[in-house]
């Protein structure tokens, strides 16, 4: 058979593709079509990971090359028989599998193909004998997203309570009286201010961020509204990390302040942008 592309020749590249595919949870469903019946099945102690033989059975090409360039290049029978032969194994139908195995396999195609004729499904089984670092797939639909973009706000308007709160006790506590006067809950005013809390008083103006979280590590996101705003306040920029302890009866505590926390962030954290702002030109626009 004669091809432009590489085939996997043993059972460590075929490892390595198989890993690709299972990386690219966005790509599940395009790359396997609607009746897919070959899988290779990777196990490392207690975690299983899938993927299409047909796309495992290439040697080092990503899912978006086998989407756009490669799916047709062969036929699936062509590829099962060839990673059988390099790794010496015969396809195992799903109703002879391990019941662990059929288990995991059930749930993982499931979830992004609710339709599956599971008993369609047959196997080859691959023991590693060396811990691999296995991807860490997210795939989220879209009820599960709500749902959680319901309890990052919860989250966030508590922790703000919480610091608000904070703030308050601060000021009786170095002997401001009536401190509710001198505190804004800006947030609620200005969502786009680049801060949500405002402590005016004498000589120790804050402009707060609050981050908040159920546990209590320092990993957050910040906008780039609000790195471009704390980043001007400078020395009155604060960050106040909070702690909820208990969601339900709104509990938690700010267990870190940070002050002027972009140059902090700078000089001793880690910011990586994780998004991109793109503008297309009107010269550009059309219709296909």
């Amino acid at each position: 058979m004669s091809t432009n592309f590489k085939f996997i020749e043993d059972e460590k590249e075929l490892v390595q593709s198989t890993i690709e595919f299972f990386g690219k949870p966005q790509f599940w469903k395009a790359t396997i079509g609607n009746a897919p019946k070959y899988f290779v099945h990777i196990q490392n102690g207690k975690q299983h990971i899938f993927g299409l033989s047909k796309f495992c059975a290439f040697k080092n090409i990503t899912v978006e090359d086998y989407i756009e360039s490669y799916r047709y290049k062969t036929d699936g029978g062509y590829t099962q028989k060839h990673i059988a032969k390099r790794t010496g194994k015969e396809w195992i139908p799903r109703k002879r599998i391990q019941n662990d195995i059929r288990e995991e396999f059930d749930n993982w195609i499931t979830e992004f193909h609710p339709n599956y004729t599971l008993d369609n499904a047959s196997f080859i089984t691959i023991s590693l004998k060396e811990k691999v670092k296995f991807p860490k797939v997210k795939f989220t639909d879209p009820k599960t997203l709500e749902e959680k973009l319901k309890l990052q706000r919860e989250i966030g308007e508590i922790g703000e309570l919480i610091a608000f709160t904070y703030e308050i006790n601060r000021l009786n506590n170095i002997g401001i009286k009536n401190p509710e006067k001198y505190i804004e809950h800006t947030s609620k005013i200005n969502s786009s201010a680049g801060f949500d809390i405002s402590c005016l008083v004498k000589k120790d103006n804050r402009f707060i961020e609050v981050k908040s979280s159920l546990n209590d590590d320092l990993d957050f996101f910040i906008t780039e509204n609000e790195y471009h705003t704390l980043e001007q306040l400078g020395e009155q920029a604060f960050i106040y990390f909070v702690h909820i302890t208990d969601l339900i009866k709104k509990k938690g505590k700010v267990f870190r302040t940070l002050r002027n926390p972009i140059e902090e962030l700078n000089i001793n954290g880690n910011l990586k942008p994780i998004a991109y702002r793109a503008t297309l030109a009107k010269s550009s626009d059309y219709i296909s």
